[in-house]
């Protein structure tokens, strides 16, 4: 079976490439990664890539590594700004993004600064828009918490079931306001 590398655009057969130690390594290490990462990293590693020679596994692994590291993370933070959740998605949101306009980035990158610069413009996003959306359902009196904080859109009660409502105990009913 024949492989193409969308980094690099090698063609070779599977086993050649697994047979280097930091391929081995580097398509591993992908593979574990949160989906949808693992389909979008090495066409965003390309952009490591110098205009004239092939991206080294050895490099294509650190930077795995790195990419790694920062989507662990769960949040991404940029300068002193405050950090924001981001998401597996959001990161290969930012990475196709970042592929859309590859014509107008300077390459080879030598880093992921942008890269985190759009997941946290996306993460920012995503979370102005959820604070939107409690303020709105605060505000019409759709929203009920959590006793002690969490997702305030994790619990709310309308549309339920008036039956099944009915049913719960009186202590359950008045500890989430029902």
């Amino acid at each position: 079976m024949k492989l193409i590398c969308p980094g690099c655009g090698a063609t070779a057969s599977a086993e050649t490439m697994t047979n280097d130690e930091a391929a081995r390594k580097t398509l591993g290490f992908i593979c574990k990664m949160d989906p949808p990462l693992p389909v979008i990293v090495l066409p965003y590693l390309s952009l490591f890539r110098p205009e004239k020679s092939a991206l080294g596994w050895s490099k294509a692994l650190r930077l795995a590594q790195e990419l790694a590291a920062l989507v662990g993370k769960g949040h991404v933070q940029i300068e002193q700004k405050p950090a924001r959740p981001c998401p597996a998605r959001f990161w290969a949101q930012a990475m196709e993004e970042m592929l859309d306009r590859r014509e107008r980035i300077t390459r080879p990158l030598k880093n992921h600064n942008y890269l985190r610069d759009v997941a946290y413009t996306i993460a920012e996003r995503e979370d102005a828009a959820v604070e939107k959306r409690t303020v709105t359902a605060e505000r019409s009196g759709n929203l009920v918490t959590r006793p002690g904080g969490g997702d305030p859109e994790a619990v709310t009660f309308e549309g339920l079931n008036p039956d099944l409502v009915a049913r719960l105990p009186e202590s359950v009913k008045k500890k989430y306001g029902m």
